[in-house]
């Protein structure tokens, strides 16, 4: 069934790039949700206010598809250095990984370029400035990644994607 939500060089290969699209609506587990649901709600909500609901998709599936591009191109050349074994072309080709994080940490780190002086409410709880708050919910992306054996190089993907975006339209909206 995973196959059918998360993008992989083998699922590329098999012609199945749906994948890009669904990858980027599901989480694995229930502290992936959690996270993802966090971001969407805190940084999500007012790129939606400030930009529309057309603009905030594209930025949403844009830094999902180029978080899933970092993923297929890191793992396309398992070792660089030497004749890769059997076990590193296996993991090269199962390697897969939900773009949600990634469209996730893209929303974070453009919420943070963009209305860098503008506090961020968190889960209705409690406000901090975005830079601390984006790096936070980006490193436990990344921690939460390593420690289920995920991969992480889409967030790190998504994240450029998502300070280049936010880059780009800081002063030209506001909230």
């Amino acid at each position: 069934m995973w196959e059918n939500f998360m993008v992989s060089i083998k699922s590329v290969r098999s012609g199945r790039l749906w994948l890009f699209l669904t990858s980027a609506m599901s989480s694995n587990d229930l502290i992936t949700f959690s996270l993802n649901t966090t971001a969407i709600i805190s940084f999500g909500t007012p790129i939606i206010a400030a930009l529309g609901t057309a603009p905030f998709l594209g930025v949403y599936f844009g830094t999902a598809l180029l978080g899933a591009f970092t993923h297929l191109s890191y793992y396309a050349f398992p070792v660089q250095s030497q004749t890769p074994t059997p076990n590193q072309l296996w993991y090269s080709d199962h390697a897969s990984y939900h773009t949600s994080t990634a469209a996730a940490s893209g929303l974070a780190a453009f919420y943070a370029t963009a209305w860098w002086n503008r506090p961020t409410l968190i889960a209705n709880t409690f406000k901090a400035p975005p830079a601390v708050l984006f790096l936070g919910f980006s490193l436990l992306q990344i921690y939460h990644a390593d420690n289920t054996r995920q991969p992480w190089s889409g967030n790190i993907g998504a994240i450029v994607s998502g300070l280049v975006l936010g880059f780009l339209f800081r002063g030209r909206v506001r909230i």
